[in-house]
């Protein structure tokens, strides 16, 4: 039994079997893991939401008792990634984005496997410079898994598939990642390799789920970026927040189908350095 904000109530005859740990909180089943998973933060924007982020990964690090996070890609939101790009962003050069990103991405210390998406791609195109190198030799706790997508197994043996696209999100949500999802299962069919048992999508900024898809867990995620020009020209409607999956597992693959806690966040307006004098 839970209260109204998602937490189990403590001496509630439905949890009274339930056993806690050493800081009271109820203990994971047998078999059962959580990872968090985020994507989408835009380090840079002016739009960014590192605070809503630092809150979610507390929450789930903490509250929830994450093992590790999952990142589907646009940590940074590059450079020069169209006309009058540089007046949504607070960071010009690429040495200032790598700094900047080192300095704010909270260290939970929880690993995070992280991807690059379409956004982080400008920085190499324009510099030379894969920022997901750069980030995962400068730092411990984040583990750089590949460009666009990558291949990666998680507490319980589950295999996931990151991916971060580009172009256009269209109207159905599950659309695009229904798509996706097939494609990354035909190529791993074709090597000879194990399909994903989840595969978890950045880009469109939008929550979207699908439960079982060629007995693959799918999902879109939310972002940590509130709407911008660009998005609203387009007519999007970009969702802040992260997700926690729960989900069993045997050491060998998934037993279940994940359990999706999508915390949402009103965003924050100049959540950047020096919104305040910055000139309209």
């Amino acid at each position: 039994m839970r209260d109204s904000l998602g937490r189990y109530i403590p001496g509630h005859k439905e949890n009274a079997r339930r056993a806690r740990d050493n800081a009271g909180r109820y203990a994971p089943r047998d078999g059962m893991h959580r990872v968090a998973v985020i994507s989408d933060m835009h380090f840079g924007s002016i739009y960014q939401q590192p605070t809503r982020l630092g809150e979610f990964l507390d929450f789930a690090i903490h509250d929830r008792g994450c093992e590790m996070i999952l990142c589907a890609g646009d940590v940074s939101d590059g450079l020069k990634m169209r006309e009058g790009h540089e007046t949504e962003v607070f960071l010009q050069s690429t040495d200032d984005i790598i700094n900047y990103i080192l300095e704010v991405y909270p260290d939970t210390g929880k690993r995070t496997a992280f991807i690059t998406g379409n956004h982080d791609h400008s920085i190499w195109k324009r510099s030379g410079v894969d920022i997901g190198e750069s980030l995962g030799r400068a730092r411990n706790d984040l583990q750089y898994c590949g460009y666009t997508s990558a291949d990666i197994v998680i507490p319980g043996g589950a295999r996931v598939r990151l991916y971060h696209g580009s172009g256009g999100c269209g109207q159905n949500r599950s659309m695009r990642i229904q798509k996706h999802s097939v494609r990354a299962l035909e190529e791993c069919l074709s090597s000879g390799r194990a399909p994903p048992e989840m595969f978890l999508a950045g880009h469109c900024h939008y929550e979207a789920v699908v439960h079982s898809y060629y007995n693959m867990f799918i999902m879109s995620l939310p972002s940590f970026q509130m709407q911008t020009p660009y998005l609203r020209e387009h007519g999007m409607i970009p969702q802040v927040g992260g997700v926690v999956l729960e989900y069993m597992a045997d050491g060998e693959g998934l037993t279940g189908t994940p359990r999706v806690e999508y915390v949402q966040y009103a965003p924050i307006e100049g959540d950047y350095p020096g919104w305040k004098n910055r000139k309209v």
